[in-house]
Formats: C-alpha cells, sequence, structure tokens
C-alpha cells in the first residue's frame, strides 16, 4: 500500500491529563517517602494497584512482587525486556508495520530485527477499509523463524495501522512461539483504545497458562492516561521472565518517579469506578470519526482503526504544493526520519489550533545566536566552494532529492532500512540506474559523492590517492581494538605499516612456499564433506578453512578450526574475544565518536584477550627466529608474525600489524568460495564444464602450483565472474584530505569535472560498477564465465581487490588458495546440487558482503 499517510488525532499538546490524576500527583508530592529511592520493581501501592486491575483479566491473582515490574516507561520496559534476552547475533520477529524503536531497541543489543509483513487486504488501495482485515501470512512467519530466532514482539493494538489481533492470531502466533521456544514480548500500551464493544480485547498472555509462563505484557500510565511525560510503564509476566527484566531494568533505569506511581496507583482505582476508560475510549473514537469523515469526503482510501489513535491513509492521489500554508489549525509534521515499514511515511496531523509560541527566553536567544553563527560560517564556506569550482571549471554532478537537505539523514535511513533489509547493493545499484554514473548527496556539512566512473576511480585510488584517506573515518572506531595500522591509517603512518608487510605477501613467495602448507587444510576440509549427495551448507566449513589458513600465515600456528578436535581454549578464547571485538568496532563505525557509547567491560577484555594472543605469537615468533639462525632459510614456511619481528623491535607495533591484517584475511577468503559455490550449484553445467578442465590440466601428475592454476583458463574465468557478479566487499568509502578535484561526472552531461572540498566523501560500489552493462554486457546481471573468453574489462572497471597503492596486499595469496580449494574440490566430487530454496543471492552485509543463505548443496563423489 504505497504512498501512504499515518495520521494521529490527539489532544492538544498542553491540554492536562484528567483532574483526578493530577490531584493525586498534588497529592503524593507532599509524602515524603515519595521523594526517595521507590523500589526496584515498584511501589508496593502501584504494583497492588496493577495486580487489583489486571488478576480479574488473568484469570489469576498476579503476585505484585514477583509477576508485575515497574518501569520508566514503556519504552524502557521493552528496552529491558530486549536487553534481558536478546544477544549479539540473535534475531527478532517484528509484524510489519511497526513502531520505529522496536528495531533500534534490537540494534541497540547487536541482534537484528526480521519483518513479517502484514498483507493488506485486495481493495486497500481503491476502499476504505478495517485494521483487522490486515492479515499475516502463517507461512512467512514460520519460514522466518531460524535457530537464532530469541523473541518475536507483538503490539496489539497496533502502531501504526490500529488493528487488534484477534484470538485466533494470537492462538496460531502463541503455539509457533511455544513450539520454537521464542519468547514473545506483548506489547499492549493502546489497551484502552480499542472500538469493539460486544467483545472484550484479547490479550495472548490470558489464553492459556504456557502463553503466560512465555509472555512478557507492556502497559503505560503514560498512553493510557494521557500523562505521557510522567514516564510510568509497567511490565506483566510470569516471575522467572520478570526477574531478568528488573534486574535489565536496574542498570538502565535502577528506579521510577515515586510521586508518579502513587499518583498512578491512585488513578488507577479511580478509572474503574468513575466511567473514564469508556470516556476516553469513545472520546477518541468520535475524534478519529471526523478525521475519516474528510477522507471520505474526499474520497481517499483508508485504514479504519479498530484501536488505538492512528488512521493510515493512501496518500497517492494527494497532491500538496511545495509552496502551500497550512491553515492554522491544522499541524503537519513530516518526518523523514522515522518510518513504520518499508513504504509508509509517518505525518501527524493534531485537530486542535496551535498554541501562541512562549516567552522567547534566554535559552531561545542563546539558541539562536548559535544558529546565526552556524549559518554564518555555512554560507561563507558555500561561496568559497562555489568560487573554487568555478574557476577550476567545475560543475555539481546530479543530485539526489532529499527532503533533508540539511544532514541527508533520509539518505542514511533509506541506505540504513536497505542494509537490515539485506539490499544493501541492490539499493545502491537503484540509485546509479536513477541518477547516472556519478551524482551526489549535498548536505550542509560535507557532500557525498556517489560514482562508479573508471577515470574518477583511477584518480581516487591511484594518480591523486594520496589526496584521499581513510583515517578520519575510521581510526577511532578502530585503534582500542586492532591499533593503529594499515586499516585505519594514513600518510606515513600508512607507509610504514605496507612497508612492514608488503615483502610477506611477496608473488614469489607464495608461489614457492604457501600451498604445500595450505593443502593439509584443505585435505580436512574435504574429509569434512559428506561424499553421498547429503544436504550441506559450504559456508561454515569455508569460513573455518580460511581461519585455520590465515592464523597459520600470520601467526605461526593454525587455531585448528577444521580439527574434529575443534579449537583449544586459548584459541576458542581468542576467537571470542576478537568476534566481539569485531562486533563493537562496527557500531563504533556508526556512532558519534564518544567512548561511552560502546567502550563496556566486555570489550575492554576482548581487547585485552587479542593483544595477549597476539602477544604471545610474538614471543613465539621471536624464539623461532633465534632458533633459526644459521638454517636454509630459502626452505622456511613464511610467517608474518615472524618477519615482523625481524623487521621492528617495537612489539606493540608488530601486535597492531597483525590485527589489522587478520581484520580482513580471517573471513575473505572463505567468503568468496562461499559466493563461488553459491553461483556453481546453481549452473551445474559450469561445475561439469570446469571440472573438465582441472581433470584435463591434471592429468599431468604434478603437484598443483601457483603457475599452474593460473593456467586453467576457465578456472580463472570462474573466479573472476562470482568476483563480478558477488564482490566480497560490496563498496568503498574514501574522504577528501583536502580539496581537490575529479575529472568526470559533473554538470548535465555527467562529462564535466567536479570540485571536491576537504572532508567529502566518495563511495565506490563494485557491486554497481561491476553490473555496468555497457562494459560487461547485457546479461551482466547472470552468471556467465564464458563472457571472459573474449572481455577485455577497461582499466579501473573490474577492480576486486581494489586498486593503486591500497590495493589488497594478499591477492595473489587469496587467489591462489580460493584456486587451488576449488581445483581440489572439483577433482573431488563429479557433481553438485543446488539445496537451497532461495535462489537469489541474499546479501548480509559486514566488513565483507555474505550469502545470507549461505552455501546449500550436495556433493557427489566420483564413482570408482
Amino acid at each position: 500500500m504505497s504512498n501512504s499517510a499515518r495520521c494521529e488525532s490527539r489532544r492538544r499538546p498542553w491540554e492536562m491529563p484528567p483532574d483526578f490524576l493530577v490531584d493525586a500527583h498534588k497529592e503524593a508530592l507532599n509524602v515524603i517517602q515519595a521523594h526517595q529511592y521507590a523500589p526496584v520493581n515498584g511501589l508496593p501501592e502501584f504494583t497492588e494497584a496493577l495486580s487489583a486491575t489486571y488478576s480479574p483479566l488473568y484469570g489469576k491473582r498476579l503476585e505484585p512482587s514477583q509477576e508485575i515490574s515497574v518501569h520508566s516507561g514503556g519504552t524502557e520496559a521493552i528496552l529491558s525486556m530486549v536487553t534481558a534476552f536478546v544477544e549479539p547475533g540473535d534475531e527478532v520477529l517484528v509484524f510489519e508495520p511497526a513502531f520505529d524503536l522496536y528495531e533500534l531497541h534490537v540494534n541497540f543489543v547487536g541482534g537484528k530485527v526480521k519483518y513479517i509483513p502484514l498483507h493488506p487486504p485486495s481493495n486497500a488501495s481503491t476502499e476504505a477499509h478495517s485494521a483487522n482485515d490486515w492479515t499475516f501470512d502463517v507461512g512467512e512467519l514460520e519460514r522466518a523463524i531460524s535457530p537464532r530466532t530469541k523473541m518475536l514482539i507483538l503490539n496489539t493494538p497496533h502502531n501504526p495501522l490500529g488493528k487488534i489481533f484477534s484470538t485466533s492470531e494470537l492462538q496460531t502466533i502463541g503455539s509457533f512461539c511455544i513450539q520454537h521456544k521464542i519468547l514473545i514480548l506483548s506489547d499492549e500500551v493502546y489497551e484502552r483504545l480499542y472500538f469493539t464493544p460486544n467483545s472484550p480485547f484479547p490479550r495472548i498472555a490470558t489464553l492459556s497458562p504456557a502463553f503466560f509462563r512465555n509472555t512478557i505484557t507492556i502497559g503505560s500510565v503514560g498512553k493510557s492516561f494521557e500523562a505521557t511525560g510522567w514516564r510510568v510503564g509497567y511490565a506483566i509476566g510470569h516471575a522467572d521472565l520478570i526477574r531478568y527484566m528488573q534486574a535489565a531494568h536496574v542498570v538502565l533505569a535502577f528506579t521510577t518517579a515515586g510521586p508518579a506511581q502513587l499518583a498512578a496507583a491512585r488513578g488507577l482505582k479511580m478509572a474503574e469506578g468513575n466511567g473514564f476508560w469508556e470516556e476516553r475510549r469513545w472520546g477518541m473514537k468520535a475524534k478519529l470519526e471526523s478525521l475519516c469523515e474528510v477522507f471520505r469526503e474526499l474520497e481517499l482510501p483508508y485504514v479504519q482503526p479498530a484501536g488505538a489513535h492512528y488512521v493510515m491513509l493512501n496518500a497517492g492521489k494527494l497532491r500538496i504544493p511545495a509552496d502551500y500554508v497550512f491553515p492554522e489549525k491544522v499541524n503537519a509534521y513530516i518526518s523523514p526520519l522515522i518510518y513504520y515499514g518499508h513504504d509508509f511515511q509517518k505525518i501527524f496531523f493534531s485537530m486542535d489550533a496551535i498554541a501562541e509560541l512562549a516567552t522567547f527566553d534566554l535559552a531561545s536567544w542563546t539558541l539562536a545566536a548559535i544558529a546565526i553563527w552556524y549559518m554564518f560560517f555555512y554560507f561563507k564556506a558555500l561561496l568559497r566552494y562555489r568560487q573554487a569550482s568555478k574557476y577550476h571549471g567545475c560543475q555539481q554532478p546530479p543530485s539526489i532529492t532529499q527532503r533533508d537537505p540539511i544532514f541527508g539523514f533520509d539518505l542514511m535511513l533509506r541506505l540504513h532500512r536497505a542494509l537490515k533489509r539485506n539490499h544493501r547493493n541492490k539499493s545502491i545499484v537503484q540509485l546509479f540506474s536513477s541518477h547516472g554514473l556519478t551524482f551526489c548527496a549535498p548536505s550542509s556539512t560535507s557532500t557525498k559523492f556517489y560514482t562508479i566512473e573508471p577515470k574518477n576511480l583511477q584518480t581516487i585510488f591511484s594518480t591523486d590517492a594520496c589526496s584521499w584517506g581513510v583515517e578520519p573515518m575510521r581510526r577511532f572506531a578502530f585503534e582500542p581494538f586492532v591499533g593503529k595500522g594499515i586499516m585505519c591509517v594514513d600518510g606515513e603512518d600508512w607507509e610504514h605499516s605496507r612497508m612492514l608487510i608488503k615483502p610477506t605477501f611477496a608473488r614469489a613467495q607464495i608461489t614457492d612456499q604457501h600451498l604445500e602448507d595450505f593443502e593439509r587444510h584443505v585435505d580436512r576440509l574435504i574429509d569434512l564433506i559428506p561424499k553421498d549427495g547429503s544436504t550441506v551448507d559450504l559456508q561454515p566449513l569455508f569460513s573455518r578453512l580460511a581461519l585455520d589458513a590465515s592464523t597459520e600465515f600470520l601467526f605461526g600456528e593454525p587455531l585448528g578450526a577444521l580439527k574434529k578436535s575443534g579449537f583449544s581454549n586459548e584459541s576458542s578464547e581468542f576467537l571470542q574475544a576478537y568476534n566481539y571485538g569485531q562486533y563493537v568496532l562496527g557500531k563504533r563505525l556508526h556512532l558519534p565518536k564518544w567512548n561511552f557509547l560502546t567502550v563496556d567491560k566486555k570489550f575492554q577484555r576482548s581487547c585485552r584477550v587479542a593483544h595477549a594472543f597476539v602477544d604471545e605469537c610474538i614471543a613465539r615468533a621471536q624464539c623461532a627466529l633465534r632458533g633459526s639462525q644459521g638454517h636454509d632459510k630459502a626452505r622456511e614456511r613464511y610467517v608474518l608474525a615472524r618477519d615482523l619481528v625481524s623487521e621492528t623491535i617495537d612489539m606493540e607495533d608488530a601486535r597492531n600489524q597483525l590485527l589489522n591484517i587478520f581484520l580482513p584475511a580471517h573471513e575473505a577468503v572463505g567468503v568468496a568460495l562461499t559466493n563461488t559455490f553459491f553461483n556453481l550449484a546453481r549452473n551445474p553445467r559450469v561445475f561439469s564444464k570446469l571440472r573438465r578442465e582441472v581433470l584435463k590440466a591434471g592429468a599431468q601428475g604434478k603437484p598443483w602450483t601457483f603457475e599452474r592454476l593460473k593456467g586453467i583458463k576457465y578456472l580463472q574465468y570462474t573466479i573472476n565472474e562470482s568476483f563480478r557478479l558477488n564482490p566480497s566487499i560490496g563498496t568503498n568509502t574514501r574522504m577528501a584530505l583536502k580539496d581537490t578535484i575529479l575529472p568526470t561526472g559533473g554538470g548535465l552531461r555527467g562529462t564535466s569535472p567536479m570540485y571536491v572540498r576537504q572532508g567529502d566523501v566518495t563511495t565506490t560500489s563494485f557491486y554497481a560498477l561491476h553490473r555496468r552493462k555497457d562494459i560487461f554486457g547485457e546479461d551482466a546481471d547472470i552468471f556467465k564465465p564464458e563472457r571472459w573468453e573474449g572481455l577485455r574489462p577497461p582499466p579501473w572497471s573490474f577492480l576486486p581487490f581494489g586498486g593503486g597503492p591500497r590495493v589488497c596486499p594478499g591477492q595473489n595469496l587469496a587467489l591462489t588458495e580460493i584456486s587451488y580449494a576449488l581445483v581440489r574440490i572439483v577433482e573431488a566430487f563429479e557433481r553438485i546440487e543446488n539445496r537451497d530454496p532461495v535462489m537469489e543471492f541474499v546479501e548480509v552485509y559486514k566488513i565483507t558482503t555474505d550469502s545470507g543463505n549461505g552455501a546449500k548443496v550436495a556433493l557427489f563423489a566420483e564413482r570408482r
């Protein structure tokens, strides 16, 4: 239901809650004890009042001290629940459209939201219909469940639809969650606003004892009494769940305001007897009906709410001129910052007149002065930019239309939502399709350029590389964990890092020394693959292969990921610490540069564990170096740690370089092999042809070498095609370290140079670049290795490892390992079948772009 708006009917923002509640709060202020810290689970007066109110609805006495928890608003109650039970990597199911803070809460603790769509009825785009006509598909719910699914968030009455989930729907949801051991968080803060007078409001926790034990229900004094500024909410559930929520509540808020709790306790008792609930319910119903009457007169389809105070409107026919001045009694808030699903834009319409502005006080004057100061420097910088651009004959490229031209939040949120839906690369391709090969997204502080023009890439990565860097974007995030190294520094520091590690990655060393060690890991990998055609996900096996190979090459010893005995305690502790550190690193890249947002005790411990592990590897490398004096170095296995020790006496510097290299190295080869077999499984013809070529080349009986692998043309075509279609690194971002010029992309025709200011950012999408049909053909979106037989892409149009001075130093090492592993598997198995029902590539964006569905295949060993 596109072009939809969410309209909210509310009281005047300055209107008071009911008088009896306000009077109760005034009286509570005279209670001395109320001004001190309240008990963590809530004042006894309030929890007893909640028990008296809800026990009849639940058909059992709710124990106030064990089955009720008081929180600083319903939002904090939800966050306490999520914090208590969701761990990094866990998945939370949410019906969509959805309240925006659910995803923020889940993301905050490192979880991931998986949306289950609520489907409108067939007449939704042309006729008004009930919110209860929106339904979910049971099959979609079942398919969304995975071994990582920890929780389902239910919202009824629903924000923003106004849907009330029926008893049968709740039975279905509850049964699925019990079956799969999934907790239920039922957000029922709008419980007092339901417009179905002939039937009670259905609550999932009351439908069976099993559901009660598995559900936390959230309520809100603020929503019930129109007193959201009081920040009093509560949770009801089994004691085994409530106690963990209270533990999280202690950390998040500690306690909730005492006077507000006392007032709420009295308010609940009075509302039950004075008819307030009914008065408020039908008063809100009348307001919503007035709003819907306007939509009916305008013949605009809308969703008739069954509860809450929202109306979803199909605004496809609505056209508001840009210069239209709204009447005084209509206040439209158009927010690009908050979305209730993929196609729902949040719009508020206040039903009453706007109050006069408050007195312009000292704080207002201060804010105005700051704004004037900011605008002065903004326009001064803008004038300087335009003068410099004109002087150099530069023009701006096409610009994305943004509702928020000041900070550019809407584009950022668009890409963020695409990332959450695992469509980030595809969304960027759509932007290039709409705006051309180069476009920009200006804001008041800087401009973000997006380009897939080879001339611009050559400039950024090579001929003018000194004007571009990554340190301003990465160093704060990276340094506490991996130190100052090649991944996060520019200038002399980067040159120092490159000088230390480049010799070890030299092509001659890899071709002569590396394959013998790598062969042992591949042998173990093949032993773990079923030979009888059983379904296997190759992704975790390839990850373990890459982990063992990279740790042996970097540290001198593999972690033992492919051994049947598993990791040692030391290796397991290091890997857990590194994975958590990498998770926090990702958060630090996207959050403001304030340590208190990301530095916790677990992160600090992860840093210490990772540093100590690498320090021990360096110490062993020193011993090995001393013991190898006088030995034949031509026959020595190359280990980066040992080479670093021989080049520097600064052990901290050596540790930083190793941790920086391990960041991409421990998963890059695994990702590339997974993506390759993902494509081979869907193209068994290619697998068969590749096998014939490999067997033909291997008939000579000689050991595989870098040169022999490189000589199998169809092998190289297959690897190139996989890198082209599913590059391991989907995008690359650089920041201008000084004012500079890009050679093309500006002006209406996209051929003029562009002036780039210091602090501006360019993003290159290798995913979009490698799918340019003018370079790779009209069938660029399909997997076809044969295209490389006569294809010679123009320079800087195929960049699987980047380019220029910062090209990946381990590209030859990676290509050797990928080629060798691919050849050995193709030799061992004569046939491949796809066992994944989802045919398209589902991207999961981390540092690399992984296959969200892995590589689920069946491999059949050669019959002998």
